[in-house]
Parts: C-alpha cells; structure tokens; sequence
C-alpha cells in the first residue's frame, strides 16, 4: 500500500563519515533526479526508472529487488554509467532540492570522518567527483583549501 503523505521525523545521525555525510544531504532536502538518456539493461527497471525520474527515492526499492536490480547498483550506473570518468555535465543523476527534515549529526571527528585521516597523497579508486556531496561540488572543496586540480 502506498502512503501519500509525508510524516515529520527528527533524526539523529551517528558518524559524521562519508555515510553519515550522504545521509545528512539527503536529509537536508538534497535527493536525487534523472535527467537525460540513459539505458538500464532491463525494460522493467528501464520503465521503474522513467517512471520515478523525478523522484527516484519514491521508487519502491523492493521492486527493483523483484527484478534483481540491487537498489545501489541502480544508482550507480546512473551516477557514473561508464568504467570511464563522465565530465559532471554527462551525467545523468542529477541533484534537486527539497524540503529538508530536521536533523542532528554526532561525531567525534569533524565532518568528513575517515577522510580526514587518509594521507594527503593517497590516491582514490574512482574520479574525485564521484565522491562529492549533492550541495557541495569537488571543485568547491578543491578552491576553498587552495587544491589545484584538473577536472
């Protein structure tokens, strides 16, 4: 049964890592939409997808489950579609903005969590704006602690 209102929730978000960063996004009203074309190897979660693409969080997750889509690889290949890294202007996961629910992040470390242990000169598995937040692009993080990069 589908419930078409929203109720009002506080929250209380434990860890202040790349997790509890994501959730806090999404908290604060950041969610997630699809623009542009892109083809899931399915015509279910194709037509899921269409169907959702305004507000793909609505999608009921265990429908893409009954199609064997696991609901983070459904994001992912709209996040970064490619083994190859996509200009941010390609992608076809975009951000909105939303009303935001009240929230409250604990932590012992200052935001970022493990990141902000990791040695300046490690090197990351994926392009740096696969990690970004929805609200606060790489190439922000980058100018406002005097990184130089090319992206």
């Amino acid at each position: 049964m589908k419930n078409d209102h929203i109720e009002h929730h506080n929250v209380i978000i434990v860890g202040g890592g790349p997790g509890g960063l994501g959730v806090a996004a999404t908290l604060e009203g950041w969610h997630p939409i699809f623009k542009g074309d892109y083809k899931f190897p399915s015509e279910e979660v194709q037509r899921l997808a269409k169907q959702h693409e305004n507000n793909p969080l609505a999608l009921d997750m265990h429908e893409l489950l009954d199609r064997d889509q696991r609901p983070i690889e459904f994001f992912r290949m709209r996040h970064h579609p490619t083994q190859e890294a996509l200009s941010p202007d390609k992608w076809t996961l975009k951000f909105t903005k939303r009303a935001r629910t009240d929230w409250l992040m604990l932590t012992t470390d200052s935001p970022g969590g493990l990141w902000n242990n990791v040695p300046r000169e490690q090197m990351t598995l994926g392009p740096a704006h696969w990690m970004e937040l929805a609200h606060y692009p790489i190439g922000k993080f980058y100018q406002e602690t005097g990184r130089v990069r090319d992206l």
